[in-house]
């Protein structure tokens, strides 16, 4: 009886041992995550301390010089966290634009390429039958009001889901819409003098460059090489500076070497477009030199900047003007495109051909910067965070910008307004897009993101009849797809092309944005291409 009472408090006694075991491994274990979180906040503290009192002396030693460029947020950018959220409003947006599309051709055609990028939903996948229905349905309610417009639209749509289609393996659509591509008409050659605008023409002979499809040859950049000669002949005399040429339906164009926007960019873009388009070829060498050219009278004749003050600080604004208005510099939305313009030939080696000519004053360097100052001041301009709305034109003054429309009251006014500063955001993102391939800078992500934010960019919104109308449609889509463009080619260089097809990882080096549509369109693969 006795041994039995023993061995119980024997096995009590075990029990005892063991849980006070337990219990002081417990007590060390929560002192060592207290001490832990305590070194940890203490470390925090003082990280904050240092930086704030760098940051505190690094602005009081410069407190009256121009910060350029004014860019934010101060912290490393985080890649990932907005190639996310990039991602996720895209497809969001996208799965909410598609049912509005549903009875408009024009609308569902130019959707159904980013539908292919982005898998948003197999309910909207198209066939290549659907899209030849589409394209035709398109085309027939377009015949009456622009059908050259409409033409090019259209197999601009159907040459960029082709692109995509063969980009992820499924050849035989790609190889069914590029048959029908082949039997549709032939874009009218542009006429010189029937054009109203250096715009319009330059429309005119990319439709007609890009009209080859997937039989595309040479003999188109010949012609429009030849149509480009004529032109410059008959609108651009090397020799004068400032000294206007006949007018073009009451529009007059200046030469190119003392002209607005209007005049300069249009046709800068064509030739370096046209030139890569062609393969960058030794014998297309008078279209890279052409644009260097026209590059450096830009940079040289028509880049201003004004500094304005704000407080203690000041700050630099780019902009893009003509002689005539140095005196009141006017920024218009549409400038904003040159920042891409010159970031795209700086990444294809526009400035270092063979035999560029020694007396060339620029380099690629002071190009990019002209460009990075340009898209930096557009952001601001346009698109900062106080969420100030979007203007058709800015009065650049010593103390600041002021919101200004340039164009005469008349009838269409408003419409024609509301068209201007609807184009900003598409403009700004394809600028960045562009700027991102060249220079791999986050920020140029940062901004897209902010742009798209309906609390901080108040762009064109939808109004009623807008729902029977395939312009708004259109215009959201391609900003949609400039975005997931700039994001997947930020995913493919941060995640080294481990996600995904690395076949898709190509698009940036294979394919250049419609100036016309913003489809893609296949260029030549060559090793200068970054």
């Amino acid at each position: 009886m006795q041994r039995r009472r023993i061995r119980y408090q024997s096995r009590l006694l075990d029990r005892y041992i063991v849980f006070a075991v337990l219990g002081v491994v417990a007590y060390i274990l929560v002192l060592s995550l207290i001490a832990e979180s305590l070194a940890t906040g203490v470390r925090d503290r003082a990280k904050a301390k240092v930086s704030a009192a760098e940051v505190k002396h690094a602005t009081s030693s410069i407190p009256e010089e121009v910060f350029w460029p004014h860019r934010w947020p101060a912290a490393p950018i985080s890649e990932v966290h907005i190639i996310k959220e990039a991602m996720e409003y895209v497809t969001a947006s996208l799965t909410k634009v598609m049912p509005f599309t549903e009875h408009l051709p024009e609308a569902q055609l130019a959707a159904w390429d980013l539908v292919l990028l982005t898998g948003v939903s197999t309910e909207w996948t198209p066939t290549a039958k659907e899209l030849k229905a589409a394209a035709e349905a398109a085309l027939s309610t377009a015949a009456s009001t622009a059908p050259s417009e409409a033409l090019a639209a259209v197999r601009e749509a159907l040459e960029s889901a082709a692109v995509v289609w063969s980009m992820k393996g499924a050849a035989g659509e790609a190889d069914e819409v590029r048959e029908f591509l082949k039997g549709m008409p032939e874009t009218p050659a542009p006429a010189v003098t029937s054009a109203a605008s250096w715009s319009a023409f330059s429309r005119e002979v990319w439709s007609c460059v890009t009209a080859g499809g997937a039989s595309f040859t040479t003999d188109s950049i010949t012609a429009a090489h030849d149509t480009l000669r004529k032109a410059s002949e008959f609108f651009w005399h090397p020799g004068e500076q400032a000294a206007a040429v006949p007018p073009l339906h009451d529009s007059h164009l200046l030469p190119l070497r003392s002209g607005t926007y209007d005049a300069v960019v249009p046709f800068a873009r064509l030739l370096l477009q046209l030139w890569v388009r062609g393969g960058r070829r030794d014998s297309d060498k008078q279209l890279v030199e052409a644009y260097d050219a026209a590059v450096m009278s830009i940079v040289q004749d028509l880049f201003y900047t004004r500094t304005v003050t704000a407080g203690v600080q000041a700050m630099n604004f780019t902009f893009v003007g003509s002689r005539a208005e140095a005196l009141v510099p006017v920024a218009t939305p549409r400038m904003c495109a040159l920042a891409g313009v010159l970031a795209q030939g700086i990444r294809y080696g526009a400035h270092r051909y063979p035999a560029r000519p020694s007396s060339a004053r620029y380099s690629e360097d002071d190009v990019l910067q002209a460009a990075e100052a340009l898209a930096t001041s557009c952001f601001q301009l346009y698109a900062e965070p106080a969420g100030r709305k979007l203007r058709s034109a800015v009065y650049v003054t010593g103390s600041g910008p002021v919101p200004g429309y340039t164009r005469a009251t008349n009838d269409d006014t408003s419409a024609s307004l509301r068209s201007s500063y609807c184009d900003v955001p598409g403009v700004l993102l394809e600028s960045f897009y562009e700027l991102y391939q060249t220079t791999h800078d986050a920020m140029y992500g940062l901004w897209s993101v902010l742009v798209m934010r309906q609390d901080t960019s108040d762009h064109c919104g939808l109004r009623k009849t807008d729902i029977t109308s395939a312009t708004p449609w259109r215009r959201h889509i391609r900003e949609l797809r400039t975005l997931w463009l700039l994001f997947h080619r930020m995913d493919c260089l941060v995640y080294r092309g481990s996600r995904g097809s690395r076949r898709m990882c190509g698009l940036a080096t294979t394919t250049i944005v419609s100036p016309v549509t913003g489809h893609l369109v296949p260029v030549p693969n060559t090793p200068a291409a970054l």
